[in-house]
Formats: C-alpha cells, structure tokens, sequence
C-alpha cells in the first residue's frame, strides 16, 4: 500500500507547510479588561479593520498616537473584586484622535498576561507605532 502511495505522492506533490505553522497562535478574539475606571468591565476586540470596546464602532489604526503601559501597586480590601494576589495594576493608555481632538483611553488589567495580550494586539494592529523611551535615539535634522 505504501509504495502505491508514493507515485501518486510526487505526480500530485507533497503538502507544503506554508508560513509558520504551529508557532502560529493568532491574537486573541476578546481582551478582558477594566475600562477608564476599576471594576468598569469591558471588552476589547480587533475586528474589520478596526480596534472596538464593547462592540462600539471603534477606531482605525491610522488614529493611534501613542501607547503606553504602567505597572502600579494598587493593594486595597475593598472592593472585594479589585483585589488580587500581587497587589499590582497595569494601566494601559491608547491616545488617538478622533473629530481633530487627542483621545485617551485607559484599560486595566491585575494580570500581566491581559496587559501583555493587550499590547502584542496593539502591535499586530498598528505596526507603524515607534518605539518611544529613554533607550530610544532620535535623530536630529541638520538645517
């Protein structure tokens, strides 16, 4: 049965793996978070061409500014349903414009993993973002 196989193997081809294949993950479908506030429950989506919270129409890459992420330590008793066992927060900022005006919206996480999710979209969705930051060198334009 095999060597029957194998002629018809290379008259029709062997299956190519293309791209990267099980390394491929893909971004995930919905990104839990906190939005604006603690305990607002929202959810963030990156669907037609665009990043949405809570199903609204959303934005475009093209009207993101900046990104930004900060780790906090926010230890409280209450409410109960902000505690979590690290004691940190991570405050992600997306600036963008929208109608000529400069947006920012925050969402929070208490987990690295809803921060980290959040950020490796956001470089899928706009792969035009510059880094920014002290380690960064910008290069100045002689006039």
């Amino acid at each position: 049965m095999k060597k029957a196989f194998l002629p018809l193997l290379f008259f029709f081809g062997a299956p190519v793996l293309a791209g990267l294949g099980p390394a491929v993950t893909g971004a995930p479908d919905v990104i839990n978070a906190w939005c604006g506030k603690p305990l607002n429950k929202c959810t963030v989506t990156f669907k037609g061409g665009r990043m949405k919270v809570d199903g609204n129409e959303g934005i475009l890459p093209s009207q993101i500014r900046l990104t930004s992420a900060n780790k906090t330590f926010r230890w409280t008793w209450w409410p109960p349903a902000s505690r979590n066992p690290n004691g940190f927060r991570w405050d992600y900022e997306v600036t963008y414009e929208e109608d000529g005006k400069q947006m920012t919206a925050v969402f929070m996480f208490v987990n690295e993993e809803g921060v980290m999710a959040l950020d490796r979209a956001l470089q899928r969705f706009v792969p035009t973002l510059r880094p920014i930051g002290p380690s960064i060198r910008i290069e100045k334009e002689d006039k």
